[in-house]
């Protein structure tokens, strides 16, 4: 077989490139909305499981791949894809709603990661981390104005730092973090409180 532990990099590689292209032409205005919101979901899957998969494989090869390449899907939710989901959320509330848990998740597989590149005290890897706190710094924002847009109450967004993990899972201290106060953190405490609106008001 062509998929071997030497050549998973490369498909790795290609996975992810496909992902970033699919993320890059995705066109609002070309499918129904139910449609739209259909193929949105199932990029977002697949950059959620293409994040997660580095758990369970400690490969510098797929660390630097996930590095780049998730910056430039989260540069792209940025740029249209926060945009179309609060202009959606009214009418398909439900389906947004569980977009964003399933980014959620890959942001943090993301937090791990860079936590774990500060571990391992990897130079090259560590190069790619500022431009992906960036990144998410700045879709963090945009999903709190998502939330805003559509008179979500106050306790539906909430700023706050979380524990920092390695690769594992398990809990590291933060003078070996990268900030108590990373993006990856916040976006995962954003999320929660979307999920504990949603149930308290019935959605």
């Amino acid at each position: 077989p062509l998929l071997r532990k030497d050549t998973l990099p490369v498909f790795y590689q290609a996975l992810a490139t496909e992902v970033v292209k699919a993320h890059r032409n995705f066109k609002e205005n070309q499918e129904s909305d139910d449609m739209c919101i259909l193929q949105l979901s199932q990029i977002i899957e697949c950059f959620e499981a293409m994040a997660n998969y580095i758990r369970s494989k400690d490969n510098r090869a797929l660390l630097s791949v996930v590095l780049k390449s998730s910056r430039l899907f989260i540069e792209q939710m940025t740029k249209r894809t926060i945009s179309y989901l609060s202009s959606r959320f009214k009418t398909h509330r439900s389906a947004v709603v569980s977009i964003l848990k399933r980014f959620q998740i890959g942001t943090k597989t993301l937090q791990i990661v860079c936590s774990h590149v500060k571990i391992v005290r990897d130079i090259q890897l560590s190069s790619y981390v500022p431009a992906l706190k960036k990144a998410l710094e700045i879709v963090i924002y945009q999903a709190k104005a998502l939330l805003t847009d559509n008179n979500a109450p106050a306790n539906a967004f909430y700023l706050g730092a979380l524990k920092h993990r390695d690769i594992t899972g398990a809990e590291v201290s933060s003078q070996v973090s990268l900030s108590n106060k990373s993006s990856c953190h916040i976006t995962i405490v954003l999320i929660y409180h979307v999920y504990r609106w949603k149930d308290t008001n019935g959605i």
